[in-house]
Formats: structure tokens, sequence, C-alpha cells
């Protein structure tokens, strides 16, 4: 698998960012802030990622929504989902996100990514770095299953799931952890809670 470039980056920024009438001959900001959601599959990390995007650009921010699929089809090709794999594009993700953020661009990265060694380097590499875990237990990620995975790992179609047949390590030191497990009809609070977080890392 080869490392990211900065050209993947530009595509992405260029794809990912909401107002196209932004231009790097534009003065460069300072940093902008990177809002990594992360959880397992079906944990509401999409859901969230596109609130709290749609917030951050209410305050007049360029913002990049980066979702953990679109960014898999984009940059990865016909990579797998073993952990190595995943391990993998978890680090390049981060990369991304380090450079999006230099070029003054602030982030909401929605993807499951959960290793220790990568939020490590997210915390140590990306200023204004946010880590966001959304916690779910097993059963009530079986009940949602809005892709399917879980009904077929636990039936042995598929291997390779996150919470069934392979391992995760849930983030040590989140900056917010949410227990999503109810069915959450208004996200307005969590959004804000966020925002709240973003602005103190300024």
């Amino acid at each position: 698998m080869r490392p990211a470039t900065v050209a993947d980056a530009h595509a992405i920024l260029y794809a990912a960012l909401d107002d196209k009438s932004w231009s790097r001959s534009e003065p460069v900001p300072t940093a902008g802030r990177v809002v990594w959601i992360t959880g397992l599959s079906g944990t509401g990390k999409s859901t969230l990622g596109r609130a709290v995007a749609a917030a951050m650009r209410t305050k007049g921010r360029q913002v990049a929504l980066l979702d953990g699929d679109e960014l898999r089809a984009v940059i990865a090709g016909k990579v797998g989902h073993t952990e190595e794999e995943r391990r993998e594009l978890a680090f390049r993700y981060g990369s991304i996100c380090r450079f999006l953020s230099s070029e003054g661009v602030d982030v909401v990265c929605a993807t499951m990514s959960l290793f220790h060694a990568c939020q490590e380097w997210n915390r140590k590499n990306i200023p204004g770095y946010i880590e966001v875990y959304l916690k779910v237990s097993l059963p009530k990620l079986v009940v949602r299953d809005p892709k399917g995975l879980y009904g077929r790992a636990l039936r042995g179609e598929i291997s390779n799931v996150a919470g069934v047949d392979l391992s995760y390590e849930e983030p040590l030191a989140p900056d917010l952890m949410i227990d999503n497990d109810i069915d959450r009809e208004e996200m307005t609070p969590l959004v804000e809670h966020i925002l709240a977080l973003v602005e103190r890392k300024r």
C-alpha cells in the first residue's frame, strides 16, 4: 500500500469542501481544527459528522467533511479489511487530516480507526485535535446493523468485522465519549458540546 501523497490530500480537499470558491491563492489562515469521530460501524459517526460539519460552516469556517467509507473508496482502491490494512488506512487518514488543517481548513473525520497507535500519533502531530468516541454495545449494533455487517459476520458469511471476529482498541483518553446506545432524535446538544470543545482548542 503506497503512502498518501500531497496530490491525494488536495484531491480530497477539493472534493470535501462545501464552498467551492475557496482558492489556494488566498492567504493561509491559522491552522484548522480536526474533529476525529471514531467508533464501530453503525454507531452514528457519519450522522454526527455531517451535523458537526454543518454547524461549523455556519460559523464561517472552511470545513472538510471526510467519511471513512468515502475516503477508502478514493485513496485505498481494493485494499481489504484486515487489521493491518485497517491500521495503515487509519494512519493515512490522520496524515490527510494534518495536511488539511495545516492549510487552515477545519476537518471533521468520521472513521472507525480504532487503534491506540493511530490515536497517539494524531494527538502528537495534529494541533487542535479533538477526539470523539461513539460507544454502542454490540447487541444494540446487531439490532441496528444499517450495512448488514454484523448479521452476516455472526452467520459466518463474512470475516474481519470489528467487534465480532476482529479486535479493536477503544480510545484511552477521548476528549468526549458519547454513550450512543439510545436512539437519538435530536443531535443539537451533542453538536453544541463538540463545538465548545473546538472553540477551546482555538
